[in-house]
């Protein structure tokens, strides 16, 4: 029935039922206010039409004017929303249609004993509603009862046609009203110093009365709360009870047995290498300890009694662990009465402790030495060699100091290297089975052989030292210093080098070197022993002006190129000009490119005065003497200066009382442009050295060299690319 039809329904009922009274003879039935309550008083009985008042608790009375209050009319506490209580009298038997409808506040209805009948939606959401009790006389039952009431439990009697109803109403939780059976542990141990609880399972699981009336039999052994936590007091056994209090007075029992406190901890002392002691806290209410040892061969646990609280064990195994769990007891009349068992503790006796990662010490080529800290309880060591990839290790040897030395090794490789501390005692030898960190460690690698130089290495400012590979090397520290000097060290990070240049040294000089590899393992850096020292003379340069002009003659005139006829200015010896297009105008500037190669006029640069590092022959001559040939007769035809420069010399020549100058060889492209009346877009040269020749074991070098070059010249608004090559002479005196 839907909730606006039913308060229609209601309002016309309510509407009929005055039209009713008023029609009655005053002799059939009378209306009658009492406080807040309107009753139909008939000649036996009263019925409640309707409560008028707002009390939070109201109570219906039991009688009207000397009649039996015996139903509750339709609607009577329609939408009562601030009534949280009623008190319905023994006496009521039916209760009519939505008669609590909509009452939000009402938590709880306890139905009386002589109600028979419910009749449609009497409790229409009434959405507080928690408890509802419905007694065995009830029999008749309307629809929608308890509509809404989500939060509503209704308990009835087994058996009932209370029960039947509740259980066709798919969404409405129900118990009962008594409990049918009650169950529990027959027996139940709680030591002293503890509590437990005795747990009750109550059938059915919802009934309306389930709380239960705990006893002891013998509260000097335990006790017990009304909640059923038992308490116990002294070690024996007692029966505690729990009974219902619903009034079916079902009672179920178990037997208690109060035992001696549980051990909680055993402690380890005086701890040897077969032997230790084991002691734990006097446990509450015992006399005695059951104490187990775990026999790992046979599996079982054997006993030992005790009434102390502490026990040696003696005999055990070298470096062995042993499990123990301990039980107290006591004694009760004829039986013992024992203690929860403890946890398992396990204990070892004396044993070797891990060894620290072991450190570096020293090395030599063919041994590493290392060390480590002393580990506990140790009366030796065992070394062995960790491989990094299978972790396998092999035995190398033992020792009972802190340090070994490792010896049959290959030079400049990298080992790991692990130790094991072992104790002995009576013969026997026990080896800690976790080994320390692996070290790093590495061997030196082998001295370098074969330092050495020739005469041609061998300059006045420079030595070119040369010595045999070192396989596995990788680098190399030379040692170096002027006679007389302290050493200096060169760094050479290339393990397949196998020379080094010493320059800017000074000329007839001894010098005297000494080279060590170098090995890297692990991050860290391993040098070789240092070689023999190997001592060598710089060449000397001239001492003065006339010895310089007899040693520059006499060199140059032993090269090929001054026989060959090389002009000492140069002239270019290759000045051909291609352009990437062919036209009247193009070919002109290449004939005009080539003609300035070839008479070298007008368009090479020069700068006076120069005084360099190296001294260029072809730099210091006179434009003018570029057809002399190139010899020494015509170089110190007029004079020479000669001066220190470094660890080299300079001469400077005048010929023909011209001064020397700068010779820069270029093509100039600018000047060629502008008499052209062309424009000049860009311009790149490439120089490559042709031929380098040393004189004198390199106090003189002879450097042939070309140029190469590719210039953009715009020709009636078309961009033109010339490109040619000339070569030309560089003489070096060091």
């Amino acid at each position: 029935m839907k909730k606006t039809n039913l308060r229609v329904l209601g309002i016309i009922f309510v509407l009929c039922s005055f039209l009713c009274l008023f029609s009655l003879s005053a002799s059939a039935a009378e209306k009658v206010t009492s406080g807040d309550f309107v009753f139909s008083v008939g000649k036996s009985s009263a019925t409640l039409l309707e409560y008028t008042g707002n009390d939070s608790s109201v109570k219906i009375p039991t009688k009207i004017n000397k009649k039996k209050v015996t139903a509750i009319a339709d609607y009577a506490f329609w939408q009562k929303k601030s009534m949280k209580s009623v008190t319905i009298p023994d006496t009521v038997k039916k209760i009519g249609e939505a008669a609590f409808n909509e009452c939000t506040s009402l938590k709880k209805v306890v139905l009386p004993e002589q109600l028979t009948t419910l009749k449609d939606a009497v409790f229409w959401y009434c959405t507080n509603l928690k408890t509802v009790v419905i007694k065995e006389n009830a029999k008749s039952f309307g629809d929608n009862v308890f509509r809404g009431c989500k939060n509503v439990t209704v308990y009835v009697y087994k058996g009932s046609k209370a029960e039947t109803f509740v259980k066709s109403q798919s969404d409405l939780k129900y118990g009962y009203m008594e409990i049918t059976s009650l169950k529990t542990a027959k027996t139940l141990s709680v030591a002293l110093g503890s509590k437990a609880k005795m747990s009750v399972t109550v059938k059915p699981s919802v009934v309306y009365n389930s709380k239960l009336k705990f006893k002891t039999s013998d509260s000097k052994i335990a006790t017990v709360s009304s909640k059923g936590v038992i308490t116990p007091k002294k070690c024996g056994t007692c029966v505690i009870s729990a009974t219902a209090t619903d009034g079916t007075k079902k009672t179920v029992k178990t037997t208690v047995t109060v035992t001696p406190a549980m051990i909680e901890k055993i402690t380890q002392s005086k701890v040897k290498a077969t032997s230790f002691k084991l002691s734990w806290t006097a446990s509450e209410g015992a006399t005695k300890y059951a104490v187990y040892k775990y026999n790992v061969k046979t599996k079982k646990w054997a006993r030992t009694n005790t009434s102390k609280t502490a026990l040696t064990f003696s005999s055990l195994e070298l470096g062995s662990t042993t499990k123990f769990k301990i039980k107290a007891y006591v004694k009760v009349g004829k039986e013992n009465i024992y203690s929860p068992t403890s946890k398992t503790f396990s204990f070892s006796v004396l044993k070797p402790g891990v060894v620290s990662t072991p450190k570096f010490v020293s090395s030599t080529t063919d041994s590493v030495s290392i060390s480590w800290a002393k580990a506990s309880n140790a009366s030796g060591y065992e070394i062995y060699r960790y491989n990094d990839s299978s972790k396998a290790l092999s035995f190398v040897g033992s020792t009972t100091g802190l340090s070994y030395t490792v010896s049959d090794l290959s030079p400049n490789t990298q080992y790991r290297f692990v130790v094991k501390a072992f104790l002995k005692y009576s013969g026997k030898k026990y080896l800690c089975p976790t080994h320390s960190e692996p070290n790093y460690t590495a061997t030196k690698p082998s001295v370098p052989t074969g330092l050495k130089t020739t005469d041609d290495d061998i300059t006045a400012k420079s030595i070119l030292l040369s010595w045999n590979k070192l396989n596995g090397a990788h680098g190399y520290e030379i040692a170096y210093c002027k006679t007389g000097s302290d050493f200096k060290t060169v760094k050479i990070s290339s393990g397949s080098a196998t020379s080094y240049l010493f320059d800017d040294l000074e000329n007839g000089a001894s010098y005297t070197f000494r080279i060590r590899a170098v090995g890297v393992h692990f991050s860290k850096t391993f040098f070789s022993d240092y070689s023999s020292d190997y001592t060598v003379k710089t060449k000397a340069l001239p001492t003065n002006n006339t010895e310089a002009v007899n040693y520059f003659s006499t060199a140059l005139e032993k090269t090929s190129l001054v026989k060959n006829g090389y002009s000492l200015f140069v002239t270019p010896q290759s000045a051909k000009v291609t352009a990437n297009i062919s036209s009247e105008k193009t070919a002109l500037i290449c004939d005009e490119i080539e003609a300035s190669l070839a008479t070298g006029k007008k368009y090479y640069t020069f700068s006076d005065g120069v005084n360099q590092n190296g001294l260029s022959l072809a730099e210091v001559i006179s434009p003018e003497k570029k057809s002399l040939a190139f010899s020494s007769e015509n170089i110190v035809a007029e004079s020479a200066d000669y001066s220190l420069n470094g660890s080299g010399f300079d001469l400077s020549f005048e010929m023909k009382d011209k001064t020397a100058c700068h010779f820069t060889p270029s093509v100039d492209f600018v000047s060629i442009c502008e008499n052209g009346g062309y424009s000049l877009q860009g311009v790149s040269y490439t120089t490559k050295v042709l031929d380098l020749t040393k004189v004198n074991n390199g106090l003189l070098d002879l450097l042939e060299v070309s140029v190469d070059f590719n210039a953009i010249i715009t020709v009636d608004g078309e961009d033109v690319v010339f490109s040619g090559s000339y070569s030309y002479l560089y003489v070096f005196a060091w």
